[in-house]
């Protein structure tokens, strides 16, 4: 086959971007917790819930609400969504863990409402 200096060029730039990518964002990891509405259990599906945020101690089975915030109030008390908890589903769901894919600009807002030692986000499964 003749490949011109042109598409040889061109294949070239493409390779290079490809491994710049990869490199400098490596695909990330599946958020321990999350439903199977992706499937793969990964935050990079849709345009918001991006964030692998870690909502439960699922150490020992205990399935516990994680504290975000001085008050010792959970993610669904301070998000407003108590009435759909959905800790169960996380904790012993088909991939049981203690994370759920959360919407990057609700986690904006509880940010600035909790002290920086009480984020509690899983980076590696985080698509920011």
């Amino acid at each position: 086959a003749v490949v011109s200096v042109q598409s040889t060029g061109y294949l070239l730039v493409l390779g290079l971007c490809y491994i710049m990518i990869n490199c400098a964002y490596p695909p990330i990891e599946p958020c321990p917790g999350e439903g199977p509405r992706y499937g793969d259990f990964k935050c990079d599906h849709d345009r918001t819930h991006r964030v692998c945020a870690k909502l439960v101690d699922n150490s020992n089975g205990q399935c516990k609400e994680l504290a975000w915030n001085e008050d010792k109030q959970s993610f669904w008390q301070i998000t407003g969504q108590e009435r759909w908890n959905w800790k169960s589903r996380i904790c012993y769901g088909p991939n049981p863990g203690d994370s759920w894919c959360i919407c990057m600009w609700a986690t904006e807002n509880l940010i600035r409402k909790v002290d920086y030692d009480n984020i509690h986000i899983n980076y590696a499964a985080t698509d920011v």
